[in-house]
């Protein structure tokens, strides 16, 4: 069934919002309005061929959880072995056509013959205080060019986004400061490694030519950068029944890679894209681009209320000038139980969110926007666009402003960092995947927090010596909930006879 769109709208145009390009954000333990931060699990490790990790294989099958072994199926599972003693056998959905599975069946054991993987989920907040690890490196710190705050410059910048930019402040920048180093590659460039994509589920290379991996360290052949594939572990591994969403909204997407993915994955019937134009009313359709409508994340008055099982958007969130009036709106179109996974810059992870760039006139053809730093434009599908401007600096406190925004309602938000040469997530900067959860329950997805709240569970109950009450109201306290995943290729332990 499509989207549902509102019968009427009486708008001509929408508010001046952000350009998306993809999502938002973050976590911190000083969370207002009754607002839990969850995360998941000491010592879970689960053994699983790379296959099981294709967003591709996930969707269109039977609800097959963690918690319900015994549910019956036509979809292949794969049991993973336990590794150790804190493993835990789980069931990893493969969901296809049944046309399909002889065919995936063949590629699944090319693929387990290939290589296979471990992941390990635990609570962890050690990646949000480094200040450099592995093969990263501190760049020099940034300040801003005269130039940046000329006249001359903001009226050329202005001309090219269609808004009129001022300073906040006629002497400059004094507020600003960038709070977290830009951190870079310090090994040898070109870089090149093999490994997986969980996005195309298929092995790939990964290559850069530039230090900033955040962005350059693409896969070849399915062109995903590092917090696509962050993205897609996530809702592979984590929300396995992601795929029964009968009513899918992507903001801002590609039409590659994850996008791609998801497109092809729920069909028009369940896939909606959509593009910010403050030119065309909200729910039209956008000339040239697609099936892709009109939709202004601060004011989505097109879209019926609870008429969506998840949201997506990546890299969309800074650039949203109303960020509460995004997450209310986000929350009032989700059904209970559905929720919003999405990614953004956590360029304030030492100190709080900052606001760069503050919208102060909305109305007319040019609205006016007061800088607060150093203007950043980073790019955008809308190729008439000329850019996305840099409106929030997120901090770990996005989480706070989630639940305030949706007056408690999108809680727990869900912080994750995954770690993984093997899908070629590593040495990139501002990876986080956060996924913002409805309370209730959704009967499309009935048990797709199955999995999460058992990390949660065997997480609690271990550190609260194993009571069994699994611990809901203290998830990974001392790490300000957020959780580091690991996956690497699975070492075989060899069994020894017994004499």
């Amino acid at each position: 069934m499509p989207l549902q769109l509102r019968a009427s709208t009486s708008h001509t145009h929408n508010k001046r919002g952000s350009q998306p390009s993809t999502i938002v954000i973050i976590n911190d333990a000083t969370t207002k309005g009754g607002s839990a931060i969850s995360t998941t699990t000491c010592r879970l490790r689960q053994r699983v061929s790379f296959a099981s990790i294709g967003i591709i294989l996930v969707a269109l099958a039977s609800h097959i959880s963690s918690s319900s072994p015994s549910s019956s199926s036509s979809t292949n599972l794969t049991v993973p072995q336990n590794q150790d003693d804190d493993a835990q056998p789980v069931f990893w959905l493969q969901g296809l056509p049944v046309q399909q599975q002889q065919q995936q069946q063949q590629q699944q054991q090319q693929t387990n013959n290939h290589t296979n993987i471990q992941w390990q989920c635990s609570c962890d907040d050690s990646f949000s205080k480094r200040t450099t690890s592995g093969g990263l490196v501190d760049a020099t710190a940034f300040q801003p060019d005269a130039k940046l705050g000329s006249p001359e410059y903001l009226q050329t910048l202005s001309k090219q986004l269609g808004l009129n930019l001022t300073l906040a402040n006629p002497n400059g920048y004094l507020n600003w400061h960038r709070p977290t180093p830009l951190q870079l590659f310090s090994g040898n460039l070109p870089h090149q490694v093999t490994g997986f994509d969980p996005v195309c589920n298929q092995p790939d290379v990964f290559q850069s030519h530039d230090a900033w991996f955040r962005d350059s360290l693409t896969s070849q052949d399915c062109r995903t950068p590092p917090r696509e594939r962050a993205l897609a572990f996530c809702l592979a591994n984590l929300l396995p029944d992601f795929g029964q969403a009968q009513r899918v909204h992507e903001s801002s997407p590609n039409n590659f890679g994850l996008s791609a993915a998801l497109q092809r994955l729920f069909g028009k019937e369940r896939y909606q894209a959509s593009q910010f134009s403050p030119t065309i009313p909200c729910g039209q359709p956008i000339p040239h681009h697609g099936n892709e409508i009109s939709i202004n994340l601060e004011d989505q008055h097109c879209l019926e209320d609870e008429s969506l099982d998840f949201v997506v958007s990546q890299d969309v969130l800074e650039h949203i000038y109303n960020a509460n009036a995004a997450f209310a709106e986000i929350s009032r179109t989700l059904r209970p139980g559905g929720f919003h996974i999405f990614t953004v810059p956590l360029t304030s992870k030492r100190t709080g969110t900052f606001t760069a760039a503050r919208r102060v006139r909305a109305g007319g053809p040019t609205p006016t926007v007061e800088l607060y730093a150093p203007p950043e434009v980073h790019g955008n599908p809308m190729a008439n666009a000329g850019g996305s401007l840099l409106t929030h600096q997120w901090g770990y406190d996005i989480v706070a402003h989630i639940a305030n925004a949706t007056g408690g309602d999108m809680v727990p938000t869900y912080v994750i960092n995954v770690e993984s040469r093997a899908l070629g997530i590593y040495d990139a900067e501002y990876r986080e995947v956060l996924i913002s959860r409805k309370k209730g329950v959704n009967p499309n997805l009935p048990n797709l927090w199955n999995r999460l709240d058992a990390l949660v569970s065997s997480s609690s109950s271990k550190r609260r010596g194993g009571d069994g009450d699994g611990g809901r109201d203290s998830v990974c306290p001392s790490h300000n909930g957020m959780l580091q995943c690991t996956a690497e290729p699975a070492i075989q332990k060899e069994s020894s006879a017994i004499s």
